[in-house]
């Protein structure tokens, strides 16, 4: 806008400049400069071709350089910018969950094609990603960086209940977390173990190892010591309900903890870097299973996980929490009956972990993950809020600027209207018109082969003037003249009339 509007106001004022110049009597240079300058590139090309290097040429290229120059500085002058205001504040979260097992609301396998690649569950709680898809490494702690993964797997459907989130700033926190990761080793054998078989379900048998009797004592001294522990050993056994072919796999389970970097806005999070924490709370080989001093009785756990879908293959199939493993987004609707021991490890372990630790995390306190959050479940921890306004800031230098640039060319435009006024003859000049006027210039009709660019540039010393060649007359006439000792030039007067 502004070099459009600086272009038209500058030659208009340079054109004016020059008629002025005409009728009071001027050299050919001084008009070929002012006329020829209707541009900022053109200014530069008409002081080379007429080999001028005088001020008026000077003062016509500064006058020109403004033309970017101030463009550039009402672009920069005034710009709209972002202040953060950074606080401090409290973030309520869940604590470590009691050892009391609920029954887990089905919401957690049929909601899994709506939370696919959502970073919070149907009730925004935040899920927890799952490192060992991140990175293979399990002494690395560096962070990963995740916000511009799509497809980022986490370890549960469900996700830690937090409330007390601003509900329109820009935050960011960090939290610790642990899940429950499922290892199933290439080769395993659980003969040796005394296991907690559950088949309430004939499609569908789960076990887990226990302590004998005499070692639980032994177990407690471990688990206050903080020594380690063996692995449980999840046992899965599944089969399609009319055939003969069967699913078996042992899992060592292991507590996986985890920092996670959270950016939320408003209340919609998502994850944007997570590690591995470096300071583990204990071994990894004890489990959320562990709890307290009840070492051997996992068994409402394990009652719950294998019969949530009691008797929902007696037309044949698989339970859904089998299908689950094969097809997630169809365990309630599609009769499935592929094999969990045919999918890949990796596709197993994760969507074995999805089931274990909705349930544990359900298990807590169902009303809790569902949005009735309990005080004795609370726990605080410091949150960085960082609100953002939208502000206008000002660049002075680029300002002061523009302001110089607005004043010099409203000075051009307002001595170019008082010139204009003070102007009798007719403007004529960038026009063929200027050729159809009368003129007295014979003395100086040569050279009629030279190109106008170098016959302006021999000539531009020589005086010309567009005035009244019959000043004695009562009806004069405007001619462009060269002034002779023979020819007598008058200026023209506004209250006269002119043909």
């Amino acid at each position: 806008m502004f070099p459009a509007v600086f272009a038209a106001i500058v030659d208009a004022a340079l054109r004016t400049f020059a008629t002025w110049r005409l009728q009071n009597g001027t050299r050919i240079g001084v008009i070929e400069q002012l006329v020829g300058s209707y541009s900022v590139a053109e200014a530069i090309v008409t002081q080379v071709r007429l080999k001028t290097f005088n001020v008026l040429g000077m003062a016509i290229l500064l006058l020109w350089c403004l033309s970017p120059l101030g463009s550039q500085a009402a672009l920069r002058a005034i710009s709209p910018d972002k202040a953060f205001h950074n606080s401090i504040g409290n973030l309520t979260v869940l604590a470590h969950p009691r050892r009391m097992l609920v029954p887990p609301a089905v919401a957690t396998i049929i909601s899994a094609q709506l939370l696919q690649g959502r970073s919070q569950d149907l009730w925004g709680n935040i899920r927890v990603p799952m490192i060992e898809r991140l990175t293979e490494n399990a002494s690395d702690t560096n962070w990963v960086h995740v916000s511009r993964i799509k497809d980022l797997d986490y370890s549960a459907l469900v996700g830690i209940p937090v409330v007390s989130l601003p509900s329109k700033e820009n935050h960011s926190f960090t939290f610790s977390a642990s899940y429950v990761n499922p290892d199933i080793p290439p080769s395993s054998d659980g003969t040796n173990s005394n296991m907690t078989m559950i088949q309430p379900e004939h499609t569908l048998r789960v076990s887990l190892t226990q302590p004998c009797w005499n070692d639980i004592e032994g177990l407690s001294e471990k688990f206050l010591s903080g020594r380690n522990r063996t692995a449980r050993v999840f046992v899965w056994g599944s089969r399609t309900s009319g055939q003969k072919t069967h699913s078996y796999a042992e899992c060592h389970l292991y507590t996986t903890y985890v920092d996670v970097k959270m950016h939320c806005q408003g209340t919609s999070c998502s994850p944007s870097s997570v590690r591995r924490s470096p300071k583990l709370p204990r071994h990894g080989n004890w489990t959320v299973l562990d709890i307290r001093y009840n070492f051997h009785n996992p068994e409402g756990f394990m009652n719950i996980f294998a019969s949530m879908f009691l008797g929902s293959n007696h037309s044949g199939g698989q339970t859904p929490t089998v299908v689950y493993l094969a097809d997630p987004f169809s365990a309630l609707l599609a009769k499935n009956k592929t094999e969990p021991a045919s999918l890949p490890h990796a596709t197993l372990e994760t969507r074995l972990s999805h089931l274990i630790n909705s349930q544990l995390l359900l298990s807590i306190h169902p009303g809790d993950v569902a949005g009735g959050f309990t005080k004795e479940n609370a726990n605080n921890l410091p949150i960085s809020l960082v609100k953002m306004d939208t502000i206008v800031r000002c660049n002075t230098i680029w300002l002061v600027i523009v302001l110089a640039s607005s004043a010099v060319l409203f000075g051009v435009a307002l001595a170019a209207m008082v010139v204009r006024f003070k102007t009798m003859v007719p403007d004529v000049l960038g026009s063929l018109a200027l050729g159809m006027l009368d003129n007295r210039c014979d003395g100086i009709k040569h050279s009629s082969f030279m190109a106008g660019d170098e016959k302006m540039a021999k000539m531009q010393d020589v005086k010309v003037m567009l005035g009244d060649v019959e000043p004695h007359a009562e009806i004069g006439r405007i001619a462009l003249t060269v002034p002779m000792e023979d020819v007598v030039v008058g200026k023209v007067q506004r209250d006269k009339f002119y043909r």
